[in-house]
């Protein structure tokens, strides 16, 4: 008795439906998955013609993230690194004021800070630090930011306190619009020594 061999398959027609990126039609979009997918990875990049269109990532918290950022002391200052990827179009659902506008996802994403500005102050917010990525020198070359920032709250509860204003919890669709993927990091502030991580 003779083994039959099994047909080897080719991943990317498994990752793509069936449909490879190899194996494509003229004209059909190319589609990039990421070469580790997690529960919680949901980017992918679509190519056409040449340009590069990136699917919404990661947005808002996670559920089991932000319960564990609750449990953590409340009482302690804290500073939230920020890192940003916009969206080329700002994506505001058909009954936001903004629809149809034609924004850029940086005027979203302007728009969301300018308006939350005063509830961010009231509760004892401020930026420490700002820069604008250039190059990811390590890491993923794939995955570039816009907007690199670190929020200082005086305390955890500050930061908890302003996602759950009301009238935040309407501005925040400027965000929402804007943004296509996302970084947000709670850190201890402490500081610097002479060397690297000290």
């Amino acid at each position: 008795m003779v083994a039959k061999r099994r047909a080897r398959v080719n991943p990317a027609r498994r990752a793509n439906g069936g449909v490879g990126n190899e194996s494509r039609r003229p004209g059909q979009c190319k589609v990039t998955l990421p070469a580790r997918r997690t529960r919680l990875s949901t980017q992918k990049t679509t190519k056409c013609k040449g340009e590069a269109v990136s699917q919404p990532g990661h947005i808002d918290p996670d559920r089991e993230a932000w319960g564990v950022f609750k449990a953590l002391p409340r009482d302690e200052p804290i500073h939230m690194l920020n890192l940003v990827r916009l969206r080329a179009l700002a994506a505001y659902p058909e009954d936001h004021p903004d629809h149809g506008k034609g924004l850029t996802g940086l005027q979203a994403y302007q728009a969301y800070g300018r308006t939350t500005a005063p509830i961010f102050r009231r509760l004892g917010g401020s930026q420490v630090w700002v820069g604008r990525p250039q190059v990811t020198l390590t890491g993923p070359q794939d995955e570039a930011w816009d907007l690199a920032f670190i929020a200082a709250y005086p305390n955890a509860g500050a930061f908890i306190a302003m996602v759950r204003d009301p009238e935040y919890q309407v501005l925040v669709a400027h965000r929402t619009a804007a943004v296509a993927d996302s970084r947000l990091i709670r850190m201890a502030p402490a500081e610097p020594g002479e060397g690297f991580g000290e």
